[in-house]
């Protein structure tokens, strides 16, 4: 009976401890993107995700700094408890000695076959938080993994706190040593020199990553007939909410900021927004928003589009004249118009700077002080030019 007692306990002990084992479990991750950008002006816009190497090499003033950027999935370890996470690279190549690189959490989404230096950033060579999460220290003596400790930052994204945006690796000085080192990608032809994640967890229930905000509504609008744009934009909710900055193009393609407006950092009630732009673009603005959180990361809105009527119609008459001309201006908006006459030499005879208030506007050139024979006349305005010839008898 004592034998038997004794059996069922360490039966329970074994049990016990195989399902203390189950409940930790470890994961090794391969990336699901990784690429190599460079500030070389001749590289900025080229893309080398599918080179089987990843570098890094510090050389500000050529300019030539080259970095990494290298993501993994994480869906499976949200809501999980992280006990160790290590990302390690295999080294594969170097010209120098002991370096320090630095390993930074990017805070813009990307993707491997159109990341550059230049794109798809705000900042040119990648938009990643100042602080390191960590630093890899590669030792010039043989090639072996380099590994960093990303604990404390994969937990934060399991816990949905941070978007998985992935790491970018750059040198820690960037200064012009040149010494660069070069490890193998996710395309390397060795399997096991590849770069992984090794994570030990706990898996919890899973959590949902907050939206930074939930936009109800964004619009861009010319105010009546003034050189003037009214954008409002209304949330429903607000997550960690930094603030807006306001950008506005030319060609939806270059976007600069224009204004900033303090968000309400959390917030279940509808918040309401408007700035205004005093100096847009003739013709067609178009404007988007950018929110940023309190850690740096950020996203964009839909594009918004605002058009200032150009020049429309500039009449002088009559085109014949001994004495006076009336020039007419009908036009979308108040603004300056510059007039000026030339004669048959091309030189100037006539300069002045007209008001034009919106929709029309009237005024008299005299020509009695003018000799017989033909003339330019040419208006100016921000958005156009007109160009008309005259004769005086």
């Amino acid at each position: 009976m004592f034998k038997l007692l004794a059996m069922k306990k360490l039966f329970f002990l074994i049990l016990l401890c195989s399902c203390g084992n189950l409940s930790s479990q470890v994961i090794t991750l391969s990336p699901e993107a990784d690429s190599w950008i460079s500030s070389d002006p001749a590289a900025v816009t080229s893309n080398f995700g599918t080179d089987p190497n990843l570098y890094t090499y510090p050389w500000s003033s050529m300019p030539a700094n080259r970095r990494i950027v290298i993501k993994f999935d994480l869906s499976s370890l949200l809501g999980a408890t992280i006990s160790s996470a290590y990302l390690s690279f295999m080294e594969i190549g170097t010209f120098g000695f002991n370096r320090t690189l630095s390993v930074h959490r990017i805070t813009t989404p990307w993707l491997e076959n159109t990341v550059t230096w230049n794109s798809p950033w705000s900042t040119v060579g990648g938009d990643y938080i100042v602080a390191a999460s960590g630093n890899l220290n590669p030792v010039w003596c043989c090639f072996d993994r380099d590994s960093v400790d990303l604990t404390a930052v994969v937990q934060n994204i399991a816990n949905c706190t941070y978007l998985d945006y992935g790491w970018l690796i750059k040198d820690g000085s960037e200064d012009n040593s040149q010494q660069y080192w070069q490890f193998a990608s996710k395309e390397y032809g060795t399997i096991s020199s590849r770069p992984v994640l090794r994570v030990t967890y706990t898996p919890g229930t899973a959590c949902t990553p907050p939206l930074p905000i939930e936009l109800l509504s964004f619009e861009a609008n010319r105010v009546g007939s003034e050189m003037l744009v009214k954008c409002d934009w209304s949330t429903a909710t607000e997550t960690n909410n930094n603030y807006f900055g306001i950008e506005r193009s030319q060609d939806c393609i270059n976007f600069s900021q224009i204004g900033t407006m303090l968000g309400s950092g959390n917030s279940l009630v509808t918040q309401n927004y408007t700035f205004y732009d005093d100096k847009p673009y003739y013709g067609l603005s178009y404007y988007r928003l950018k929110q940023v959180d309190f850690d740096g990361s950020f996203s964009y809105s839909a594009i918004k589009t605002a058009f200032i009527g150009g020049l429309e119609i500039v009449n002088i008459y009559p085109s014949l004249t001994s004495d006076y001309a009336t020039v007419i201006i009908l036009n979308s908006y108040d603004t300056d118009c510059r007039v000026e006459i030339f004669n048959n030499l091309g030189q100037k005879i006539y300069d002045t700077n007209i008001f034009i208030q919106g929709n029309r506007t009237e005024f008299k050139i005299s020509f009695v002080q003018f000799s017989s024979g033909t003339y330019s006349f040419r208006a100016t305005l921000p958005s156009g030019e007109f160009t008309q010839k005259l004769y005086v008898k």
